[in-house]
């Protein structure tokens, strides 16, 4: 099975440039005498939305399970001038290492770890934010995560 949900990535992007704009308009009505000086400013608010998008996680979540590998990827297209291990979590892995998961409800925010065993014997952990996936999209892929555990169970 295969999921894309990125419905959420043009908004988040225009958000954005609007604070790119507003941070840019205080800054020259600021340096201006006179006219527009009492008017609030708007990047502080601006910004205080960014902090809580960023805070959120990856607009972006890809999801392939089809053959013997998971495929998971959360990314932000918006922030890839940042670099690729700020703006892009990416796990592959074989179906048989998948040891349990578990969704992490915090406020306003959701995350999915993964235990995976590795060849020493101990598990790895890796989080994956999925903040913006519908629940529709998360129950399904709890239910093929579910499905993988109990084939690793009974082999």
């Amino acid at each position: 099975m295969k999921i894309k949900s990125n419905k959420m990535s043009k908004p988040i992007g225009l958000v954005y440039i609007l604070f790119v704009v507003a941070l840019l308009a205080d800054l020259l009505l600021s340096n201006v005498e006179g006219s527009l000086s009492k008017v609030p400013l708007l990047s502080p608010y601006l910004g205080a939305i960014v902090v809580f998008l960023l805070y959120k996680g990856k607009s972006e979540f890809l999801y392939d399970s089809d053959g013997e590998v998971l495929n998971f990827t959360a990314k932000d297209s918006n922030l890839a001038f940042l670099g690729r291990n700020y703006h892009m979590v990416h796990t592959e892995f074989p179906k048989r290492k998948l040891a349990k998961y578990k969704i992490a409800s915090l406020p306003l925010k959701k995350s999915l770890t993964l235990y995976i065993q590795s060849k020493e014997g101990y598990s790895k952990r890796q989080n994956i934010p999925v903040s913006y996936l519908s629940s529709k999209y998360l129950k399904q892929v709890t239910a093929e995560l579910d499905e993988v555990l109990a084939k690793n169970t009974t082999k």
